[in-house]
């Protein structure tokens, strides 16, 4: 009985010290995320972590529309429960979580001693939105002299056609004052028939405008397009 006493009185001591405090760091409360395997960090001040009656508890929930955090983590189940941590970070690998687009979780780091709850982090949330990257505009080449003008607004601009044989990577594009501006085309992969080649249009660093595009491939074909950036 004097034990039970002594070691309720040690604890409420431990509790109630500022050196024992759990806080969250990374990511900041509300953040949204671009990638899929975010490092969660938090700080840990209580100087008994060495202490093998001590361990760390990771608790991450998806979050429903209109929950708060703290709603989450006491609601939900946690897609990730895990106990006896040793270090302040941990990150969400893809091997152990699967986090969903434009989702919202929650998290909370928990110290318990002797596996009963000593203190809790604020639960804290984020979000998982990373930005799609782009596809790259595709024109179909002619074998005759394509008038119409093609809007490109990404970064690399790809060329499809169903001719064969051997064709050479160099061509040129020309803008409204006749400079010339030599280009290179590579050759990328494709699940069809068609022969995809591409061009860096972000390396060239091309004013906006209307420009000539003259390839001629080989002594067979010559394509012309009218591209405007």
């Amino acid at each position: 009985m004097k034990y039970s006493v002594l070691a309720g009185f040690l604890l409420s001591v431990i509790m109630s010290n500022s050196w024992s405090q759990i806080m969250s760091s990374l990511p900041s409360n509300g953040d949204t995320l671009i990638e899929n395997e975010p490092n969660l960090v938090w700080q840990c001040l209580t100087p008994y972590l060495g202490d093998p009656r001590y361990s760390l508890t990771l608790t991450v929930s998806p979050m429903e529309e209109n929950q708060t955090p703290l709603d989450a983590i006491v609601s939900n189940i946690p897609i990730l429960f895990r106990e006896n941590l040793t270090q302040n970070a941990f990150t969400l690998t893809s091997n152990q979580v699967s986090l969903l687009q434009d989702t919202w979780y929650a998290w909370q780091v928990t110290l318990l001693y002797n596996n009963v709850p000593l203190q809790q982090s604020e639960p804290w949330k984020f979000i998982i939105s990373i930005p799609e990257v782009p596809q790259p505009k595709l024109i179909a080449l002619r074998k005759v002299a394509d008038n119409n003008i093609h809007f490109v607004q990404t970064e690399k601009l790809q060329l499809s056609t169903q001719d064969n044989g051997s064709f050479q990577t160099s061509a040129r594009l020309i803008d409204n004052e006749n400079n010339v501006i030599n280009v290179q085309l590579v050759q990328v992969p494709s699940n069809t028939d068609l022969r995809i080649w591409e061009i860096d249009l972000e390396a060239l660093d091309l004013d906006n405008g209307i420009y000539r595009f003259e390839w001629p491939a080989n002594k067979k074909y010559t394509y012309t397009i009218t591209i405007e950036i």
